[in-house]
C-alpha cells in the first residue's frame, strides 16, 4: 500500500445528508490525526473547513486572497470577502455612519455575537425572531438596515418589537471603500 505525502479531497462529503456528513467530519479529522497526513481538502462548506482544517486558504476568482488558522481568519479577516466566508449566521456587513464611530470608516462588520441585547444605545425593531435552540438569531431593523444578533439561549421576542442594543467596540471590523481591512494603529 503507498504511503502518499499528501492526499487531495475535492468536496468528498457535498453530497452526503447533513447527519452523515457531521459525523464524518469527526472521521476524517481523527484519520488526519492517526495518519498524521498532509490534506488539502477543498470545500464550500465552512463548517468543514473549521472543523477539519489546521489552517484555512480562501480563494476568491482562483487566487488565494488570505491563509490563516480558521479562528484567524474568522477573528481577522483582511477584506469583507474574507469576512463574509465564515460564520454563521453572517456577518453583518453596514455603512459605519450608521454608528456613532469616532472615525469616518466607510464600512464596518460585526459579527451577529458581536451585538449586545437588552440595553445599549441603539434602538432597533425586530424583524424575525429564529429560535434554534442553543441560540436565537434575532434581525433587526436599524436606520433602514438589517443587523443580526445572536443570543445564547431562548430569547422571547415579537415581530415589530423595539429592543435596545448595543456594539462591543473592539470587534468592530473596519474595511476601506475597495473592501480592504483597516488595521488600528
Amino acid at each position: 500500500v503507498r504511503e502518499p505525502n499528501i492526499y487531495l479531497m475535492d468536496e468528498p462529503l457535498s453530497s452526503l445528508d447533513a447527519k452523515l456528513r457531521e459525523s464524518l467530519r469527526v472521521e476524517l479529522k481523527n484519520i488526519q490525526t492517526n495518519l498524521n497526513a498532509t490534506i488539502l481538502y477543498v470545500t464550500h462548506d465552512q463548517a468543514e473547513a473549521t472543523t477539519l482544517a489546521d489552517k484555512i486558504g480562501v480563494l476568491k476568482e482562483g487566487k488565494i486572497v488570505q491563509i490563516g488558522e480558521p479562528e484567524e481568519i474568522y477573528e481577522n479577516p483582511n477584506s469583507i470577502y474574507v469576512s463574509q466566508r465564515l460564520g454563521s449566521p453572517k456577518i453583518n456587513i453596514l455603512p459605519g455612519s450608521i454608528f456613532d464611530l469616532l472615525d469616518n470608516t466607510p464600512t464596518v462588520g460585526i459579527r451577529p455575537e458581536n451585538i449586545k441585547i437588552g440595553t445599549g444605545k441603539y434602538s432597533g425593531k425586530v424583524i424575525s425572531v429564529e429560535n434554534l435552540g442553543s441560540e436565537t438569531v434575532l434581525a433587526l431593523n436599524y436606520n433602514d438596515h438589517e443587523i443580526l444578533a445572536s443570543i445564547q439561549g431562548n430569547y422571547k421576542s415579537t415581530i415589530n418589537e423595539k429592543i435596545n442594543f448595543d456594539i462591543i467596540n473592539q470587534k468592530v471590523l473596519k474595511f476601506d471603500n475597495e473592501g480592504n481591512r483597516i488595521y488600528e494603529r
